[in-house]
């Protein structure tokens, strides 16, 4: 251990105590005389990088709080030391001016009322992540509004329900099999909100939202779905009406041979036109199926009613109830043949 002078690259001289082998403390002195500052010019340079970070940061917050107000933003006075409200100000308008969640830092801040007119509530929230605010700016109540709002409402609904059920549940049958059987669970109290427990927060507002018509929406979405194959089956039946009455009025005007190329030529669309037709069909009728395996779905057995109340097994099998509350557990193969036989049956009544 020994004191050496050092001549600094700023040009002022300075005195260090240096410690370990000689070769370590002579490399110091070498790199401190070609690249380092004494420490009153390093801290003066930290000082006046610092004063120019804040100074392009108040002019970005200038321009945030600028174009939020022309937006018809109303910002309100803050409370607190001249300091933190100069801080707070800045702070707040670089969030809510944020073009992927701004929109759910002022819903978070309007639920928090007078509390987002204290200084400390935006200084203590600068580094919460975008998705904390859009968790704490959803409601408890399933509404169909937010996925037909600002895109990036619905992108959080989306994010919220991938990270409650895993990444991979991304399509819409699936999510209604994993969110039907949350909605029998007991939606339980609502976690008070802070960027420690997101994952509570996350899971609570699943329950609620399953609790609250989340199920109902996406079954309708299925339900949409199975309608729009029904014109694709019609279509490819006048299709093929169409073929086979323009392969008759050819057959009517060319030879033999002409009409065997022809006849050959109608057979594979007539074949191409009913693989198509077939596997609408089929389409249709997993999408049927898909609504057999929901809570509520319904089906005939034996000219009886029943009515899906529970699903088991990861859905291999469902437990019904009928018109004289007698349950039964039923496969889900029986149990989708059940409920296109109430389909049928209603379907009936309707063209009757």
């Amino acid at each position: 251990m020994a004191k050496y002078s050092i001549n600094y690259s700023c040009g002022h001289t300075g005195v260090e105590q240096l410690y370990g082998p000689g070769k370590e403390r002579a490399r110091h002195i070498e790199w401190a005389e070609k690249s380092a500052l004494c420490p009153e010019c390093y801290a003066a340079k930290r000082a006046a990088d610092r004063a120019a970070e804040i100074e392009k940061e108040k002019a970005a917050a200038k321009i945030s709080a600028s174009q939020l107000t022309d937006a018809g933003v109303v910002l309100h006075p803050l409370r607190g030391s001249d300091k933190q409200i100069t801080w707070a100000t800045d702070i707040r308008a670089k969030l809510m001016a944020d073009p992927n969640y701004g929109w759910a830092v002022k819903a978070v801040a309007e639920a928090a009322g007078e509390k987002a007119l204290e200084s400390k509530y935006w200084i203590d929230r600068r580094s919460r992540i975008d998705s904390n605010w859009m968790i704490m700016a959803m409601p408890g109540n399933w509404s169909d509004a937010w996925t037909a709002k600002d895109a990036h409402e619905a992108n959080a609904v989306w994010m919220i329900l991938r990270s409650a059920l895993g990444n991979d549940m991304v399509s819409v049958d699936r999510m209604i099999a994993a969110l039907a059987k949350l909605a029998i669970i007991p939606v339980g109290d609502k976690p008070v909100a802070t960027d420690s427990n997101t994952m509570d927060r996350v899971n609570w507002l699943v329950r609620s939202w399953s609790h609250t018509g989340l199920v109902e929406s996406l079954t309708a979405k299925i339900e949409a779905q199975a309608a729009a194959v029904k014109p694709a089956i019609e279509r490819a039946a006048e299709l093929s009406s169409a073929r086979e009455e323009l392969s008759a009025a050819v057959r009517d005007r060319r030879d033999a041979e002409s009409m065997r190329r022809e006849a050959a030529h109608d057979m594979e669309q007539a074949a191409n036109l009913k693989r198509l037709a077939d596997e609408t069909r089929q389409k249709a009728v997993a999408d049927i199926d898909a609504q057999a395996m929901i809570i509520g779905a319904l089906g005939t057995i034996v000219g009886a009613t029943w009515r899906v109340t529970s699903i088991l097994d990861g859905g291999t099998r469902v437990y019904a109830v009928n018109d004289r509350a007698e349950g039964k557990e039923f496969s889900a193969a029986s149990w989708q043949a059940a409920h296109r036989a109430w389909i049928e049956i209603e379907n009936h009544k309707q063209t009757v």
